[in-house]
């Protein structure tokens, strides 16, 4: 039980106004992405990174925790699994993520989440990093839902200059800023968010508000400013990749502290706050998952079981403040079914979803809806550039991992071990192995014939999640019959996955030469040629 408790995540729900009452028929709902946050780097959750997060400590003792939270492996689909509510598999959006140049995003046959919370009555606004396509106009934020948004188009953009790939890629509403050179995205953001609560409030008194705030904090390339890094929060990080991200860490918690002020200063009326992580940390850009095996990009625990934090301060029962929820596990595509259902939108036309309502669960302690989920079914393996050994049949998939109750099957998964937090270490002795990290950074050191016993070459796994969870004992070849369910379910998933484009997308070169032209990333097809759609 004390080491179940060490690895399982948790969500905290809070909300601002009135005393705890029931459910209100249309609540402000704001959704906090925070990206590339690791298992072993959130508030409660983090060994070395709590005092990073002095705001979400104080979230933390009013809300209600989740004991197992899944998302993706990576951002593209997470992003993807939540403004649908649908895997990505069903729309070729399981495969590593999408790139600057690349003529691929969310279906046109989707209906976002925004859609879906506009057609009932909400004032959408998303700030923050998109990632879910934006070669043609009908792909962007504006065209899916959202009345306003402020942010990026693509994902590993400069914090300080917002260029990717030496362009920039900031836009206010559909226009380029090219006004903020130097100035911190997580600033930034903090800024927008606030501005758009103060005009939603004047403008749309009367409107409940949705808002998607996707921080790029704390996703590579490791930079934040001093005032964060030099803080004694961080100072005593010897590592310097983490002492950096945990600099980023404290200045998204700066940013939900901004949010919350505003939010409790501006609404009198029900506000449900939701934040959470999109994948397992990386390691070699100063994330961490431990005790978790694996990190961003794989299919283990460390990769795809996160963090989550839902705060309001009057739709959760004051018998639930502070509480764990351990009624079983939530997907982030969950969130989806959950906010349509409280804003009494569930009935609306459209694809069918795969996500649950969890909040009666969650209110009443009681058991999850959510049995089991797919993590992925992948055509590719998820090694970098994610298009290797790949499995294009009808049906046929290169890897895949699904959990059935306290069982998680990994297919085609490739090894990797329990990360340690970086320590600062620089000296590797004769039996230590330096995984993934140059040691010039510090390095992650581990020792390999004390650390797992299963074969380098291994790729398939059973795991009792319950009793196992950092995966360590392999019971692939001792439960047939859990694997033989297991996989039926994955075989059958396989055959309604649509081509995986994500990564392998090719290069749109007239997407290249818009960029060299122009100096910015915006659409370039134009609507008369949009068949990818």
């Amino acid at each position: 039980m004390i080491l179940l408790r060490l690895v399982t995540l948790c969500i905290t729900v809070v909300s601002f106004g009135k005393p705890a009452l029931s459910e209100p028929s249309k609540p402000n709902i704001v959704f906090v992405l925070v990206d590339d946050l690791g298992f072993n780097d959130f508030s409660w959750r983090s060994s070395d990174l709590q005092n990073a997060w002095p705001n979400v400590n104080n979230l933390v003792k009013q809300g209600v925790r989740i004991d197992e939270y899944y998302t993706h492996a990576l951002c593209t689909p997470t992003r993807t699994a939540f403004m649908t509510g649908r895997m990505p598999l069903r729309q070729g959006l399981q495969n590593g993520v999408l790139t600057p140049y690349e003529r691929w995003g969310v279906p046109l046959s989707e209906r976002t989440l925004a859609e879906k919370m506009k057609a009932v009555g909400y004032q959408a606004y998303g700030v923050g990093k998109w990632h879910l396509g934006y070669y043609n106009n009908a792909s962007t934020p504006l065209q899916r839902g959202f009345d306003r948004f402020y942010g990026y188009y693509n994902g590993l953009e400069d914090h300080f200059t917002h260029k990717i790939d030496g362009y920039l890629d900031l836009v206010d509403d559909g226009h380029v800023d090219a006004s903020r050179l130097n100035q911190y995205s997580g600033h930034l953001f903090s800024e927008k968010v606030e501005s758009i609560i103060n005009d939603h409030k004047e403008s749309f008194p009367e409107k409940p508000m949705f808002l998607y705030y996707a921080l790029q904090n704390v996703h590579e390339p490791l930079q934040a400013p001093a005032e964060y890094t030099d803080s004694s929060a961080c100072a005593h990080i010897l590592n310097p990749l983490r002492r950096v991200y945990c600099g980023m860490a404290r200045a998204v918690d700066s940013a939900i502290g901004n949010l919350t002020q505003h939010l409790e200063a501006r609404f009198e009326d029900d506000v449900l706050l939701v934040i959470s992580g999109d994948n397992g940390g990386l390691p070699m850009a100063g994330g961490n998952n431990f005790p978790l095996r694996g990190q961003k990009t794989e299919l283990w625990e460390g990769g795809v079981r996160n963090n989550a934090l839902l705060y309001s301060r009057t739709l959760i029962p004051s018998t639930l403040r502070g509480t764990l929820y351990t009624g079983g596990f939530v997907h982030v595509m969950d969130w989806h079914a959950t906010f349509l259902e409280l804003a009494g939108a569930s009935n609306l036309a459209g694809l069918p979803t795969d996500g649950f309502n969890v909040w009666p669960a969650i209110m009443q302690n009681s058991s999850s809806p959510r049995t089991e989920v797919a993590l992925n079914i992948d055509p590719c393996t998820g090694l970098p550039p994610f298009t290797s050994n790949c499995n294009f049949t009808i049906g046929g998939y290169a890897q895949a991992a699904y959990r059935q109750g306290d069982y998680k099957l990994l297919l085609g998964v490739h090894y990797d071990i329990v990360i340690p937090v970086l320590d600062g270490a620089s000296n590797a002795s004769a039996e230590v192995e330096w995984y993934g990290i140059p040691a010039a950074s510090g390095g992650v050191k581990f020792n390999k014939a004390a650390g797992l016993k299963d074969g380098l070459g291994q790729t398939s796994w059973l795991f009792n999640l319950r009793d196992d969870p950092s995966e360590r004992h392999n019971l692939y070849d001792t439960h047939p019959e859990t694997v033989r369910q297991i996989k039926a379910k994955i075989d059958a998933l396989a055959k309604e996955e649509i081509f995986a484009c994500g990564s392998l997308c090719p290069v749109d070169k007239s997407a290249q030469r818009q960029a060299s032209k122009l100096g910015v990333l915006i659409p370039w097809v134009p609507p008369n040629d949009e068949a990818l759609s």
